[in-house]
């Protein structure tokens, strides 16, 4: 009966563990088959969006040239969060991002890619605070909007919203 009551014990303790993961952002960015059907210097920013769907934001530099980002985040809750008092003070998710950054020329060609992977420790109240914040200051929806009107290419705001906040846990 003991031996019941352990197990039962850890296979709750195990399922509201892998029950507190989320998702975040585009998981096409973590499909390498779909870099090898874009090509440096032809593909075209449609190609990109036809691979890899709306960007999450999208940010002119010189000369007209341009590029577009995907945030693709795991978060998992900290172990901390589930201690009793602890939880309240130190809990909060651990999450694993990858940031991946297309650049166009300024005749909207493929010119590179970049990706940068890391892995922090967000607190569940510092968290709440970045997120407020990038809540009231995020403009990328307005920039991909732009550019998908400028594209002639489908803006879809629900996609543009699941990533207000993703600097909370992304910076």
């Amino acid at each position: 009966m003991k031996n019941f009551k352990v197990a039962l014990f850890i296979s709750i303790i195990s399922v509201l563990f892998t029950g507190c993961a989320t998702n975040i952002g585009n998981r096409n960015t973590t499909d390498i088959g779909r870099f090898m059907n874009l090509e440096r210097n032809s593909s075209t920013k449609n190609d990109v969006y036809a691979e890899f769907g709306q960007p999450h934001d999208v940010n002119w530099i010189a000369n007209d040239e341009s590029f577009w980002t995907y945030y693709y985040t795991k978060m998992q809750m900290s172990g901390a969060t589930f201690v009793p008092f602890i939880g309240l003070v130190a809990g909060g998710h651990n999450t694993d991002t990858t940031i991946t950054d297309f650049y166009f020329d300024s005749n909207n060609v493929y010119i590179k890619t970049s990706s940068q992977n890391f892995t922090k420790y967000v607190n569940q109240w510092v968290g709440l605070s970045k997120a407020v914040h990038e809540l009231a200051t995020d403009t990328k929806d307005e920039r991909v909007a732009t550019e998908m009107d400028k594209l002639g290419l489908p803006f879809d705001p629900k996609i543009a919203a699941g990533v207000r906040d993703i600097g909370a846990v992304a910076e």
